[in-house]
């Protein structure tokens, strides 16, 4: 008579002791039932023994011997070419920090002024207007020493802004570093002569041209108004 299909077969391999425990311990898990007890001494003695059995056919690779006719390779700092190479750099980058130019410490716009005032490689140039009634009446210049990428601006006629609303931003034209202007800082105007300090945000190279807009607090990175004044080489 045939068997059916749903029957199982008879030469179906019965589950060992260690799987009928791990079996429980799944039903009592899923059921959320109190812990299993430990296993029998004799079955917890025949895991051991297992465990034992396999983890000792892995012997641990011996040490291989170094070769005693090799030896360890030179770091950088033994090998002489890279290491005078480095020498030479080092000694080079201190020669150009020496070398540079030193900036103007100075605690104020006028003292920075002084300073631009008797150095001969500073530039100056005065300001006009650009056809604006309310600005063509300002006087005073600019004064840059690109050595030292300083500078200040003197300005006497200039409307008072509120601070609130815009602020005046200077730009520094300079064909060589960028077809943009170069942003020179935003200040703000009192009454009377103003010395301000350039705060260029950029290195610049050779610079033709120094311009004033109004622009919100704080500034733009390009500016869309119209140049208010400028000095120009």
């Amino acid at each position: 008579m045939s068997q059916p299909k749903d029957t199982p077969r008879n030469d179906t391999p019965k589950m060992n002791e260690v799987d009928e425990y791990t079996a429980a311990a799944l039903d009592r898990l899923m059921e959320d039932a109190a812990p299993l007890p430990p296993l029998p001494p004799e079955l917890a003695a025949k895991v051991i023994a297992d465990g034992e059995a396999m983890v000792s056919g892995f012997a641990a690779p011996e040490p291989t011997a170094r070769r005693p006719d090799r030896q360890r390779p030179l770091r950088w700092w033994q090998n002489p070419l890279p290491a005078w190479g480095a020498a030479f750099a080092c000694l080079l980058l201190a020669l150009s920090i020496m070398l540079a130019p030193a900036r103007f410490e100075r605690s104020s716009p006028a003292e920075l002024d002084a300073a631009l005032a008797e150095n001969a490689d500073a530039v100056e140039l005065n300001w006009q207007g650009m056809g604006d009634p309310d600005f063509d009446g300002v006087t005073g210049y600019v004064r840059w020493d690109n050595s030292t990428q300083q500078g200040v601006m003197r300005l006497t006629g200039l409307p008072v802004n509120n601070p609130t609303e815009q602020q005046y931003q200077l730009w520094i034209v300079d064909p060589l570093r960028d077809s943009n202007p170069i942003d020179g800082g935003v200040f703000n105007i009192t009454e009377g002569e103003n010395l301000v300090a350039i705060d260029a945000k950029l290195e610049v190279i050779r610079p033709k041209a120094f311009a004033l807009t109004l622009e919100q607090p704080g500034g733009v990175v390009v500016s869309a108004g119209p140049l208010l004044v400028i000095a120009s080489s």
